[in-house]
């Protein structure tokens, strides 16, 4: 079996020849994302490798440049491996992540679905729906709960304590499951070397870039000589894989394909936006406050969204960003258990709007498109 070595981490992996080098990454218990599923579109799992005779390589969706492949560097989930190889260099190793912990909450009032007595040499714990249990000793003074939130690709936990009400103990951490597909295109590394840009970090960009006329309403980037720019920005505008780009830092570019993803993800989610108010006969104009959740919603800037017309112009100023909500709603409904009921009343008056069966959804999608504050 052919050994793969990790220089920069200090591992190895014995795998099946014919294994892909990714699998090979993950065998060795090493974090790689591979946001397009391994289809080779994303050019995101790059790694450099000490011989490309060792690898075959299969055909991708969006090759790397000759000249890099020419100094060893390859797809990790486009390469098969079938001799031993070492693997200089892994971007998995540079990524670092800012995970958001606390959210918004209103005040609790102490009242968990779970009670404790003494008996004497054992305590009776006594649960809100009935059942029971049984601790050994006398352990009324100690009360504790525990919140977990898995999401899409974070996942936190809190150790809570039901008698005082106060977090004990947290933790939080990328969800294993995003590494093979997720909407974050890259993240840059604290003061090192960029190696690319976060999913908050792109709206961003885009944002500015159409703010400022490097990309057009229709998504496309503008040519350099049919243009007006400064030349600060004029000078970033390149050409990446044979395609036009706009290069962001030395090895990192923002190329039609991030653009267009971009553009399908913020006219889905401003399109189910008109899909709800349709449905429920209210206008974006009567709308008093707008919450916007998750560690990815925390780090979005206002006029980002704006910029490039994922929200309406009518409810600037009017959006509150309230962070991992999901845990301190868990946290709520830990410690007080009429929060539980409450939550169960409004869920059962809530409906679920099917946007895939929504006759307007499709056309709202395509109209949504554009970027621009006038969307």
């Amino acid at each position: 079996m052919p050994v793969v070595k990790f220089a920069l981490e200090n591992k190895e992996a014995a795998v099946e020849k014919g294994t892909l080098l990714v699998h090979a990454v993950r065998a060795a218990g090493i974090w790689l994302e591979t946001p397009c599923s391994g289809t080779g579109c994303c050019g995101k799992c790059k790694v450099q490798v000490s011989s490309l005779s060792a690898l075959e390589l299969l055909p991708a969706s969006r090759p790397l440049a000759e000249n890099e492949q020419q100094v060893g560097w390859v797809l990790a989930c486009r390469a098969q491996v079938y001799q031993n190889v070492t693997v200089y260099y892994s971007k998995a190793q540079d990524v670092s992540l800012h995970i958001v912990g606390d959210g918004m909450s209103r005040k609790v009032t102490r009242h968990p679905a779970f009670d404790k007595k003494s008996c004497g040499a054992k305590t009776q714990v006594l649960y809100a729906d009935g059942s029971s249990g049984l601790e050994d000793g006398d352990t009324t003074a100690d009360a504790y709960g525990a919140v977990i939130d898995i999401g899409t690709t974070t996942l936190a936990a809190a150790l809570v304590d039901c008698l005082t009400g106060k977090e004990v103990a947290s933790v939080s951490a990328l969800n294993p499951q995003c590494a093979y597909a997720q909407d974050v295109v890259r993240r840059i590394v604290g003061d090192g070397k960029a190696v690319g840009i976060c999913g908050s970090g792109l709206i961003d960009l885009v944002g500015e870039l159409v703010r400022t006329g490097v990309i057009e309403t229709s998504g496309r980037l503008i040519k350099p000589d049919m243009c007006h720019l400064p030349e600060t920005l004029r000078s970033r505008l390149a050409v990446y894989n044979g395609k036009p780009a706009f290069q962001v830092a030395p090895d990192v570019y923002l190329t039609q394909m991030d653009i267009r993803q971009v553009q399908l993800a913020k006219s889905a989610i401003r399109a189910g936006i008109d899909a709800m108010l349709m449905r429920t006969k209210i206008s974006a104009c009567d709308l008093d406050r707008v919450y916007i959740a998750g560690s990815f919603g925390f780090h979005l800037r206002e006029e980002s969204l704006f910029h490039i017309g994922m929200l309406p112009q009518t409810l600037a100023g009017k959006l509150t960003f309230v962070g991992n909500t999901s845990k301190s709603g868990g946290v709520l409904l830990l410690l007080d258990q009429t929060s539980r009921e409450d939550v169960k009343h409004l869920v059962s008056k809530i409906p679920c709007i099917e946007l895939a069966d929504d006759a307007n959804f499709e056309k709202m999608f395509v109209q949504h498109m554009k970027f621009g504050m006038g969307q």
